[in-house]
């Protein structure tokens, strides 16, 4: 007996315009899940109008907390996701975000991390992803009581990491076979064939991030400063990802300013550069990196979060936690002069782009879901009162 295709529920608070949600990834992972025969997917889409959005804007003007982070958006979101799963008639609903409601279906999220990875790092606050916005401490440990209800309650959590499914069962406590490390799939691709450098130390450096400060912007900049000025080399740095240069002043002239960019221009700038430098201060998993090094290019991270699993042995080098601009500099010129290095990245660049392809995500998220979904013949759909 062949069974119909799997009615799939891709529930998500999208943003205004819609593709740059969460840096590309809902609607990347959309387009690969849809691409599958034996699966029908179907938008619920949770999020308010734009008119909608400037009140609740306008209504938290005086808040400490974010707008989307608030009790109207949490209550307008649950409910238009819950309609519209009984609505479609959905056999199971992947959310991409772990604060949705637990349906009557199958449900999973997606995520890179959680409210609950945030209240445990407050010493960070000041770093936190912009995608997050202000949150107070007694509504982080709301939203986290939340989420920690619905890891119970749900399907399965599928993640980004192996750093945060160990997260959720060494920390929150799931159980190992509700969690599963999926990865995360790469939307900058290099655009074109490499550009050579000009022989010797490989000093063209890329720095691409719009949380210029959380991602150690400032850091990479002093350490080239330096480097340049103890007569290390010709050290040229691209800035990409802010909308404005973020430091005092105008950018050196050995820094050039892309500003804010889209994917297909990082593709672009992966193929005119040597290293990938991101020593990011809070970083829950960072898909540039796995980027970067599909394009051949070695990185350099910071030893904590998801990091050392993104570079390993031989794909880079990672600086310490606590690292100063100086120890940032020694990693760059221990990197740019190591041609072994060099040789061992580019070798594996093709089975890194492979390996890590929203496909190859979207493949391996369907292998748990599949199995997880009753198929009755029929079901019928309730109505929200």
């Amino acid at each position: 007996m062949t069974h119909p295709p799997l009615r799939l529920g891709f529930a998500c608070s999208w943003w205004h315009p819609r593709e740059p949600t969460w840096s590309y990834t809902p609607a990347a992972l959309q387009r690969a899940l849809a691409d599958h025969d034996s699966l029908t997917v179907t938008s619920i889409d949770a999020q308010l109008s734009l008119a909608g959005k400037a009140a609740l804007k306008l209504a938290y003007r005086y808040s400490d907390n974010a707008w989307k982070e608030g009790r109207l958006n949490r209550w307008h979101t649950q409910r238009k996701i819950l309609r519209a799963t009984l609505r479609t008639n959905s056999d199971v609903v992947l959310a991409m975000s772990s604060t949705e409601p637990v349906l009557p279906v199958p449900t999973f999220f997606y995520q890179d991390m959680g409210y609950c990875v945030v209240r445990s790092h407050k010493n960070r606050s000041v770093h936190h992803s912009a995608n997050l916005g202000a949150v107070a401490a007694a509504r982080l440990d709301v939203l986290a009581a939340e989420e920690l209800a619905s890891y119970a309650a749900c399907t399965g959590v599928f993640t980004m990491s192996t750093w945060f499914a160990r997260w959720l069962t060494d920390t929150v406590g799931l159980a190992p076979d509700k969690v599963h490390a999926v990865g995360g799939g790469i939307n900058a691709l290099p655009v074109g064939g490499r550009a050579p450098s000009s022989g010797g130390p490989k000093q063209r450096l890329l720095f691409v991030g719009q949380d210029f400060f959380r991602k150690g912007g400032d850091l990479v900049v002093d350490a080239v400063a330096g480097l340049r000025q103890s007569g290390s080399g010709d050290y040229r740095l691209t800035v990409a990802g802010p909308t404005s240069w973020p430091l005092e002043g105008s950018p050196p002239d050995w820094v050039d300013f892309q500003g804010s960019i889209s994917p297909s221009a990082v593709g672009r700038l992966w193929t005119e550069h040597d290293v990938f430098v991101l020593p990011s201060r809070f970083e829950a998993y960072g898909l540039t990196f796995l980027e970067a090094r599909a394009s051949g290019l070695p990185c350099i991270g910071r030893d904590t979060f998801a990091m050392p699993e993104l570079i390993p042995d031989g794909a880079g080098a990672l600086v310490g936690d606590h690292a100063d601009a100086d120890e940032v500099a020694a990693a760059i010129h221990s990197v740019s002069t190591n041609e072994a290095l060099f040789d061992r990245v580019a070798h594996d660049a093709e089975a890194v782009a492979r390996d890590n392809s929203w496909q190859a995500v979207a493949g391996r998220i369907l292998e748990v879901i599949r199995p997880s979904v009753a198929r009755p013949n029929s079901r019928t759909s309730g109505a929200l009162d």
